[in-house]
C-alpha cells in the first residue's frame, strides 16, 4: 500500500495497494484502494482533495479512513480479488497494456501475493 499526495500539483491524494507491477521503467501498484474496498461493500474515497482545507486535516480523513476499513478487508483479500482489481479501469494490467501498447505482458515483473496476513514476531 502507498499513498501518493500531490498538494502542489494536483491537490489531492490517493491510496494505492496490491501487487507490485514493473513495467516501462515505473513501478505501479494494483489499484486505488476504493476499488478492493468496494469489491467488500465497504465505501472508500478514490481521491481526496486538499481543497482550501488544512493539509494535516485532510491526511488525518485518510487516516482515519483507513483504520476504519483495513480490518474489515485486509483478512478477505485473496489473489483472486487483486487480479480482478488489476483488470478494472486504472489497473496495472490495464495500464501495462495501455503504456507499453501490447497484450503481451511477458516482459512485466509482478510481485507475488504472500496470501494470508502474517503478524509480525517481535525481534528478540
Amino acid at each position: 500500500m502507498t499513498a501518493a499526495f500531490e498538494p502542489a500539483d494536483g491537490n489531492d491524494g490517493q491510496i494505492f495497494f496490491g501487487r507490485q507491477w514493473l513495467f516501462g521503467g515505473h513501478t505501479y501498484l494494483s489499484n486505488n484502494y476504493a476499488v478492493i474496498a468496494r469489491r467488500f461493500g465497504i465505501e472508500f474515497r478514490p481521491i481526496y482533495t486538499f481543497g482550501d482545507e488544512d493539509g494535516h486535516r485532510t491526511i488525518e480523513v485518510v487516516v482515519a479512513d483507513l483504520q476504519r476499513t483495513l480490518p474489515s478487508i485486509t483478512p478477505k483479500i485473496r489473489l483472486q480479488d487483486l487480479i480482478a482489481a488489476e483488470r478494472e479501469p486504472y489497473g496495472a494490467e490495464e495500464l501495462a497494456k495501455m503504456i507499453l501498447h501490447t497484450n503481451d505482458l511477458s516482459s512485466v515483473q509482478i510481485s507475488c501475493f504472500c496470501g494470508e496476513p502474517r503478524q509480525l514476531q517481535p525481534s528478540r
